[in-house]
C-alpha cells in the first residue's frame, strides 16, 4: 500500500502540524466518550474496518454502495461494518440529494482563536449555555440559578454539516434546543430517494427540534432532520423537561404559546399553498401621503406582476369616489392605469372586527395584489388584517411630533406581528417646502422628498408618476413578501492577519444572491471587529456584509444553495470559518 493510500501518514502527520489546539469537539452518548478518529485507533481495528476508514478518509463521503463496490464485498458486511464504526463514533451518517453517505470523524479541532472569526462576531453564537437559555422565550423568566438547574439537565451535541440528526420513523426520547447552525426538515419518499429532497422547513438558533417527544404516545418523526451547517445543540430527555413544567409553571405556558405559533405557521402554509397573494398595509401617519403611496403601489403591482391589484382605504373608504373622481355607489372601480379601486364597507350593523374579515376575505378571494390604506391607529378591527399581511408601510412627514407618533405606532406594530412573515418599512415623505431640509431623528428605510406637482389620481398612470415615486414604490414593490434576511460576512483578510481585496468576492456574493433571489435588494455594508490571534496578537479587521431580502418561498427553496456558496466562498478566501446570518441570527459555517 502506498503512502498516498493509506490515511495513518497523513493522520500523524496532522497531529505533528497541530500546535497548541485544544480539542473541544464532543458528540453526547459516544461510546468510551470517542473523541473522533485519530491514528492509534485506526492502528488497532480489524482489517475491514481499517478498509473502509481508509477508503473513506480519502474522499469527502461515500454511500454504502460505493463502499460496496470498492472493498469488493457484500452489502450485508458493509452495512454492519459501517454500522459498528458508526457506534464507535468513527464515522457519521450525512444525507445528501436522498442518498445516505457516510464521512470520517478525524479527532481535534482549532481553539476558537485559530478560527479567523471576529471576537464581536464569535461571542454572537458561542454562547454558554445559561447564556443561550435566558434568551429563549420558554426560560427567559427563570432567575439564574433555575437557569443554571435547567442547564445542568442538558446535554451538548455537535452535528457535522449534512449529517443526520433525526431519521423519519425514528421513536425518540430527546427534545434538541437548537444553539447555533440551521437544521432542514425534509421527508423522504419513493419518487425523492434519488433526488434532491425539498426542504419542508428550516430551523435555526433558538428554534426547538423534536417537541412531538412530549407527547405521551410515543410518535414516530415524520421527518428527517439534517444539519445544513454545523449544528449545536442541547439535549434533554423527555421525562426531565416534563419534570420542569411541573416545577416552572411559566415554562408550561410558554412552551403551550411555542407549539400553537408552529400550528398556526403550519395551517398558514397549508391554507395558502398555491396561492401568491400580496397584502401591503399602507400606515399614513397624520394623513401623509396613504392614498398617493397606496394607489401608485396597486398601479406598479399591477403591471410589475401582471396580476390583478385593488386598492382600498379603512374602516372609512367613502372618500375615494372623489378622490379618484368616480360615481358613488359602485363596489369597484377599474382605474384606467390597471388596477381596481374598492369601496367594500361590509354588512351595516356587524361588529367592526366581523366587517373586516367578510371585506378582507373578498379581496383575497379576487386578488393577487391587495393594498389598503390605514390611519395611524392600531385596534381590534385591523388585527385581522396584520396576521395576514405580507408588509406593514408607515409613511410620516419627518418633523418631531409625527416622528413620535410614528414612534409609537412602530413599536405598536412589533407587537402585533412575526417579524418573519410581515416586513415593515419606515418612509419619511417631504410632503410640503417647509419639511424639505428638517432633519430625521432616526433611521428610516426610504425618503421621498418633496414633490411640487403631482399629476392627479384619476389621471395617474407609470409614465406620470413622478421619478422620485417611481424609485420609492419600485423598492417598496421589490420588498413585499421579503421577510426574510440573509447576510452573508466577507472579511478583508486572508491567513490571519495579511490584508487582501475581497471586493470581487463582495460583487460576486451581490451577482450569486442577484441571479437566485431576484430584484434589487442585495446591497452591503462595513462592520468593523477586534479579534484575537495566538500568532500574531490583537487584528483589527473590517468586515463586509452583503444582504438581501427574500420571500419564505424563496428561503426554502434556496438557504441550501447559499451555503454551498458561503462554504465555497470560504475555501476560496483560504478561511477557517466563515459567519452566515439567517433573519438576525448569527452562525458560523
Amino acid at each position: 500500500m502506498s503512502g498516498n493510500d493509506d490515511p495513518l501518514a497523513g493522520l500523524l502527520g496532522s497531529v505533528r502540524r497541530q500546535k497548541n489546539v485544544q480539542i473541544d469537539y464532543f458528540r453526547a452518548e459516544k461510546p468510551n466518550d470517542e473523541k473522533g478518529l485519530n491514528p492509534l485507533d485506526l492502528l488497532s481495528l480489524p482489517p475491514l474496518q481499517r478498509d473502509v476508514v481508509n477508503y473513506l478518509s480519502r474522499k469527502k463521503q461515500a454511500s454504502l454502495d460505493d463502499i460496496q463496490e470498492r472493498l469488493k464485498r457484500s452489502p450485508e458486511e458493509i452495512t454492519a461494518v459501517a454500522k459498528d464504526l458508526e457506534d464507535l463514533g468513527y464515522i457519521y451518517e450525512v444525507l445528501i440529494d436522498g442518498v445516505l453517505h457516510y464521512r470520517v470523524y478525524f479527532g481535534g479541532k482549532v481553539s476558537r482563536s485559530g478560527r479567523g472569526v471576529p471576537t464581536d462576531i464569535w461571542d454572537a453564537v458561542d454562547l454558554d449555555n445559561t447564556a443561550f437559555l435566558k434568551q429563549l422565550s420558554l426560560f427567559s423568566h427563570l432567575a439564574d440559578n433555575q437557569l443554571q438547574e435547567v442547564a445542568n439537565k442538558m446535554t451538548p451535541r455537535r452535528y457535522k454539516r449534512n449529517q443526520v440528526i433525526i431519521w423519519q420513523g425514528d421513536i425518540g426520547d430527546h427534545i434538541y434546543f437548537i444553539k447555533n447552525g440551521i437544521v432542514g426538515i425534509s421527508r423522504l419518499t419513493p419518487e425523492s430517494q434519488h433526488d434532491e429532497g425539498e426542504i419542508l422547513a428550516y430551523l435555526k438558533q433558538g428554534d426547538v427540534l423534536a417537541e412531538h417527544n412530549l407527547l405521551e404516545h410515543h410518535y414516530a418523526a415524520s421527518g428527517t432532520a439534517t444539519a445544513l451547517s454545523e449544528v449545536d445543540v442541547l439535549l434533554v430527555r423527555r421525562q426531565e423537561l416534563l419534570d420542569l413544567l411541573l416545577g416552572y409553571d411559566q415554562i408550561a405556558l410558554e412552551l403551550a404559546k411555542l407549539l400553537s405559533e408552529r400550528l398556526m405557521g403550519i395551517n398558514t402554509r397549508l391554507s395558502s399553498k398555491g396561492a401568491d397573494i400580496k397584502l401591503s398595509l399602507i400606515f399614513g401617519v397624520a394623513g401623509c401621503g396613504t392614498t398617493t403611496i397606496g394607489s401608485a403601489l396597486a398601479l406598479t403591482l399591477a403591471d410589475l406582476t401582471k396580476r390583478k391589484a385593488v386598492y382600498t382605504e379603512h374602516p372609512n373608504p367613502s372618500q375615494l369616489p372623489e378622490q379618484f373622481a368616480f360615481e358613488h355607489g359602485n363596489e369597484i372601480y377599474s382605474h384606467p392605469a390597471g388596477y381596481d379601486i374598492a369601496m367594500i364597507e361590509g354588512a351595516i350593523g356587524l361588529p367592526a372586527t366581523v366587517r373586516t374579515t367578510l371585506v378582507m376575505d373578498r379581496l383575497l378571494n379576487d386578488y393577487a395584489n391587495i393594498i389598503v390604506g390605514l390611519k395611524d391607529q392600531v385596534d381590534e378591527s385591523i388585527t385581522y388584517m396584520l396576521e395576514k399581511a405580507n408588509q406593514v408601510v408607515i409613511v410620516t412627514p419627518p418633523d418631531a411630533e409625527s416622528w413620535r407618533a410614528a414612534t409609537r405606532l412602530l413599536a405598536k406594530l412589533r407587537t402585533s406581528i412575526h417579524p418573519e412573515r410581515t416586513s415593515i418599512l419606515l418612509v419619511v415623505n417631504r410632503k410640503s417646502p417647509e419639511l424639505e431640509d428638517v432633519p430625521i431623528a432616526g433611521t428610516v428605510d426610504l425618503e421621498i422628498p418633496y414633490i411640487s406637482t403631482m399629476t392627479p389620481l384619476p389621471d395617474q398612470t407609470l409614465e406620470t408618476l413622478p421619478d422620485a415615486v417611481k424609485v420609492i414604490v419600485n423598492r417598496i414593490a421589490d420588498r413585499l413578501g421579503r421577510t426574510n434576511q440573509i447576510g452573508i460576512y466577507i472579511p478583508t483578510t486572508t491567513d490571519v492577519d495579511q490584508v487582501v481585496d475581497t471586493s470581487g468576492f463582495i460583487q460576486e456574493t451581490i451577482t450569486f444572491l442577484g441571479e437566485i433571489f431576484g430584484g434589487a435588494s442585495a446591497s452591503t455594508n462595513e462592520a468593523h471587529g477586534v479579534w484575537n490571534s495566538d500568532e500574531v496578537g490583537l487584528v483589527s479587521e473590517t468586515i463586509h456584509i452583503v444582504r438581501t431580502y427574500v420571500t419564505q418561498a424563496e428561503l426554502d427553496r434556496y438557504l441550501g444553495d447559499v451555503l454551498e456558496y458561503v462554504e465555497g466562498l470560504k475555501d476560496a478566501l483560504k478561511q477557517e470559518a466563515m459567519a452566515l446570518e439567517v433573519n438576525q441570527k448569527l452562525m458560523i459555517i
